[in-house]
């Protein structure tokens, strides 16, 4: 609820989130079984939600400082390790995170987060990998599908900035709209 309120700007997203949350309890968590205080998930939850919050101030706060960067850019590098060695499945909500946000950059045609997709996989696999190390090897991680979307991505996203020719002084031109759509159906293809 804190996070819908802190993503939206207003405290009504945060008390609506809490209220479906709670008619649906039975639903979406395993709360219910007071056995299970100790599921893994109750302690890599958090860790997302404080991911993501990382991730929400790094696409939005395009004026801050370079040292607020630098932290957030380590907060979510860190949260994004701690998330994938505190539970087994964080890799395939991870694989949602990385899809919806090479979505938004790529198909919904918002460039500008492009610096914060790549900088995103860059830390996704610096995390992948000092987890694979924590967990000696695990093959779990090294078979992950999300490993394998990582490695797209980042050739994805390193093939359009060797191919990326369009140049900003000719974006208004319908040739250079042109090269940009065609270069990320190529990209999306990859």
């Amino acid at each position: 609820a804190m996070l819908a309120s802190e993503v939206s700007g207003n405290p009504a997203a945060g008390i609506l989130c809490f209220m479906f949350s709670f008619l649906n309890r039975f639903q979406i968590s395993r709360l219910g079984s007071y056995s299970s205080a100790d599921l893994r998930e109750h302690w890599g939850i958090p860790l997302l939600w404080m991911q993501i919050l990382c991730l929400w101030y790094l696409i939005a706060g395009s004026g801050e400082s370079a040292r607020r960067r630098q932290f957030l850019w380590f907060g979510f590098g860190a949260s994004t390790f701690l998330f994938i060695v505190s539970w087994q499945f964080s890799p395939f909500l991870l694989l949602l995170q990385a899809t919806s946000l090479y979505f938004v950059c790529l198909v919904a045609g918002y460039g500008c987060v492009r610096d914060v997709l790549v900088g995103a996989i860059n830390a996704y696999i610096v995390a992948m990998f000092a987890a694979f190390v924590l967990h000696f090897g695990s093959p779990y991680l090294a078979t992950s599908p999300f490993l394998a979307q990582l490695i797209g991505l980042r050739v994805a996203t390193w093939l359009r900035s060797l191919c990326s020719r369009c140049r900003k002084g000719d974006a208004g031109t319908v040739t250079a709209w042109a090269c940009r759509r065609m270069l990320d159906v190529l990209e999306g293809l990859l």
